[in-house]
């Protein structure tokens, strides 16, 4: 990043986040969330990368990025979305 300040302009309304859910929650939280992206930031580099072809094989039309610490990532965002995000923290 170059240092330019860019102004947010975002409303969160809702969280839901499970930090320990196993392939079923995880398939079944993507489905009820439908996301347009997913990143994997989480956990083994094997696991994560495997998690991640797991993914894109279900959902073809989600990106879905496993990337290295600091590696950056970036997205395009149509103007005005809006989001929805869910946490919840399952025992």
């Amino acid at each position: 990043m170059d240092g330019t300040v860019v102004e947010r302009k975002i409303q969160v309304k809702r969280v839901i986040f499970c930090a320990h859910a196993d392939f079923a929650q995880t398939t079944d939280y993507i489905n009820s969330l439908k996301p347009k992206n997913i990143i994997l930031v989480h956990g083994e580099k094997n696991e994560a990368t495997n998690l991640m072809e797991r993914l894109k094989t279900m959902f073809k039309d989600i990106r879905i990025e496993s990337p290295q610490n600091k590696q950056e990532v970036v997205f395009e965002f149509e103007p005005r979305t809006e989001i929805q995000v869910l946490i919840s923290f399952w025992k």
